[in-house]
């Protein structure tokens, strides 16, 4: 048998130990699978008799290459008596973990509550969260990423009990599809874009990777959000109000988000597909109109709930009437766009269509998670939420060339099920607190969910504000982000001096290679409270250095925790807020003393020769990290050191 497959049933998956659960209580151990065939790149494994108790067939197959494996597993109880065994909803198989080398540290992502998903550490798999999705586990010095995927008709979670593949209902006689991608490599980072490659290339993600899409123009620029500012009392008023407020400081806003609280509405049910004609007296098309064409804003996005509102649409109303085809109740008396694609789209169109001839040129969904819950008890969640995520994509697609900003949708069964979207947010609402432990927690959530969320799409880090909220620590994490850059400032709170440090002159977003990760000493756990996070653009790095504690620090940057710095070569390290110019090679450490609410903001620049003569490709220094900016120019290392 290959050897990392090997290592990875023995301690990871305990010698595939699985426990079957099945309708009115009956349940079977499985254990003692043994290769029953077995090919280049692919082993298939069964119990000696070929299955157990009812189940005729029970197989898993582990497709492999060198140092990743994605695991399959089909059952069947098509033959079985009484007829009514099926398996159950939750838990229909469960997996053993653990073995005889234990993990040294582990870092996983488990699900905090419904929408969102949290970090945690642990050293041991009893340690995991509730719902973990995905994890690292470090053994030695390899790094394995373990990844649960979404079959045909389960999903794949952890918990401190084991895996588990869930249906979502009963009456499901067979499993079938992949459920684990598992890669090992030299460092954490590796390791999870190559599970993701390998998962991509064996067609256990069925979706494109981010490298194959593409971030649309509209999100180069900077763009401001109505949510912090008004909520749901947004109106048209108070939107002009903002803008005549931007237009004023010159700030450079390229996009605006009409977030909650535009349409017809009913508690937190859909009436209408139109705007609140009180709020919006020339509906959306005139707000819109207003917003392009006498503030010179070139994209304007708006919100709505992916159930259509948050509880779906209003019962007996006459959106409800009038789209009654297209609808569906779930078993929990949510009227909810239809399960069945061709008439899910239809409803997605039909609003879609409304929207894009008002001007509209993007969506930002919202409430994704939700949607298993809703719909659990009709078929697979898994099935469900791709057929719902088919359906709304390609409307998404057709009118608004898919571009989305998902959102409260970090489970996998939403992850993996969108075609063509690009954006989806990596942490809960940012929100306006002067509550320091909460920009801390949302900050620390945000960068490690970065970690697997940036393979798949831009991470999203929410709205925040350039006037309140400890804007130098928020504003450093968007620079640095790697992802979009909008604010929600209420009227007369933006600082343009603040946003400026963030952006280019011209509202231009600076975008590193890839979203913002935790240095190496940072993936498992944070030491010593400091927190240190990295990106890069080109052969040029940017780091943040945070302090988590409630007194100051003594704050070090370890360069050899930022993979890709060349040990050949020199380079210069400038640190933003105190303007300083420091020559460092790979293996140096960089020192500053930290506040509690402050960060120190590193760009690393690369040391070239012409001549004989050393040079840096200087960006703007106004700008928190400058790497990435457009302005760069040819400075002599000597004037500057």
């Amino acid at each position: 048998m290959n050897g990392f497959v090997k290592f990875c049933i023995e301690n990871i998956l305990a010698g595939l130990k699985l426990k079957l659960r099945y309708t009115r209580g009956v349940e079977y151990d499985a254990e003692g699978f043994v290769p029953a065939e077995e090919n280049d790149g692919s082993i298939l494994f069964t119990l000696p008799d070929g299955g157990v108790g009812k189940v005729e067939k029970l197989r898993i197959r582990a497709r492999y290459d060198d140092n990743s494996v994605v695991f399959s597993i089909e059952t069947d109880t098509s033959r079985s008596t009484p007829s009514y065994v099926s398996h159950t909803s939750d838990n229909a198989v469960s997996f053993a973990m653990g073995g005889a080398v234990k993990p040294d540290a582990i870092k996983f992502f488990h699900h905090q509550y419904t929408c969102w998903m949290a970090h945690g550490s642990c050293n041991d798999f009893t340690g995991l969260g509730q719902r973990t999705q995905n994890f690292l586990a470090k053994f030695g010095d390899r790094h394995f990423h373990v990844l649960g995927l979404c079959g045909d008709n389960f999903r794949c979670e952890f918990d401190p009990s084991g895996m588990h593949l869930s249906v979502g209902c009963t009456g499901v006689r067979d499993l079938h599809g992949d459920f684990l991608a598992i890669t090992a490599a030299d460092d954490p980072y590796t390791a999870i874009k190559q599970n993701y490659e390998y998962a991509r290339e064996t067609g256990a993600i069925r979706i494109p990777l981010k490298r194959e899409k593409k971030l649309s123009y509209i999100f180069d620029g900077l763009g401001w959000c109505t949510w912090d500012a008004f909520e749901q009392n947004v109106t048209e008023e108070l939107i002009i109000r903002k803008l005549d407020e931007l237009r004023e400081k010159s700030v450079p806003i390229r996009w605006i988000l009409i977030d909650d609280g535009w349409f017809i509405h009913e508690g937190e049910t859909l009436r209408s597909f139109d705007a609140d004609p009180v709020k919006f007296p020339e509906g959306i098309a005139g707000v819109v109109d207003k917003i392009k064409n006498e503030y010179g804003i070139e994209f304007v996005g708006i919100w709505h709930a992916f159930e259509g509102y948050w509880y779906g649409v209003v019962e007996g109303s006459e959106l409800h009437k009038e789209q009654a085809e297209n609808l569906t109740v779930t078993p929990t008396r949510f009227i909810i766009p239809s399960l069945d694609e061709e008439k899910g789209y239809a409803f997605w169109n039909e609003w879609h269509s409304r929207l894009e001839d008002a001007g509209i040129d993007f969506l930002k969904v919202d409430n994704q998670s939700s949607y298993s819950l809703m719909v659990e008890g009709m078929m697979p969640t898994a099935e469900a939420c791709r057929r719902a995520h088919n359906a709304f994509e390609r409307s998404a697609a057709e009118h608004f060339n898919g571009n989305v900003i998902n959102c409260m949708g970090m489970d996998m069964e939403n992850v993996l099920a969108r075609s063509t979207s690009v954006i989806s947010r990596s942490g809960e609402d940012f929100g306006c607190t002067e509550d320091i432990s909460g920009v801390r927690y949302l900050l620390l959530q945000n960068v490690y969910n970065t970690l697997w969320h940036d393979q798949l799409y831009y991470s999203d880090y929410d709205m925040w504000w350039s006037g309140k909220m400890y804007p130098e620590l928020t504003g450093t994490l968007r620079a640095i982000s790697g992802g979009p850059v909008y604010v929600s400032e209420g009227i007369g709170q933006t600082d343009p001096e603040m946003l400026l440090k963030v952006v280019e002159d011209d509202g231009t977003v600076m975008y590193c290679d890839h979203g913002a990760y935790p240095t190496l000493d940072c993936v498992y756990g944070v030491p010593n409270a400091i927190f240190s996070i990295w990106n890069r653009s080109g052969d040029a790095f940017a780091a943040a250095v945070y302090n988590l504690s409630d007194d100051a620090r003594e704050a070090n940057l370890d360069l050899a925790t930022i993979p890709g710095l060349d040990e050949d070569r020199d380079y210069v390290a400038y640190e933003y807020f105190t303007k300083k110019y420091t020559r460092v090679k790979s293996t140096d450490v960089l020192t500053s003393t930290l506040a509690p609410d402050k960060v120190a903001a590193y760009s690393i620049y690369p040391i070239y020769d012409w001549d004989g003569e050393e040079y840096i490709m200087l960006g703007d220094t106004d700008k928190i990290f400058p790497i990435a900016s457009k302005h760069k120019s040819y400075v002599a290392v000597i004037d500057i050191l």
